[in-house]
């Protein structure tokens, strides 16, 4: 996917890696604003030139299951 192509909603990385967030925003300077969520649940945001990003295909995202062998006994 075009980077000129994002639109709202899109799942996108930045380049450099990180979390796979979701674009709430695009203003007209090339600027993106993206929300995702870290490790412990909480709710960021920040905004991030175009290009440096990443679309990231939902389709073939993967979901990574971990469990905790001290809260399962394991």
């Amino acid at each position: 996917m075009s980077q000129e192509k994002f639109e709202i909603g899109d799942t996108v990385q930045l380049k450099s890696g990180g979390y796979k967030m979701t674009i709430q925003n695009i203003d007209s300077n090339d600027m993106v604003e993206c929300v995702w969520f870290d490790k412990e649940g909480n709710q960021c945001s920040n905004s991030f030139h175009i290009k440096t990003l990443n679309y990231v295909d939902p389709n073939k995202s993967t979901i990574k299951i971990v469990t905790r062998p001290d809260r399962y006994g394991i």
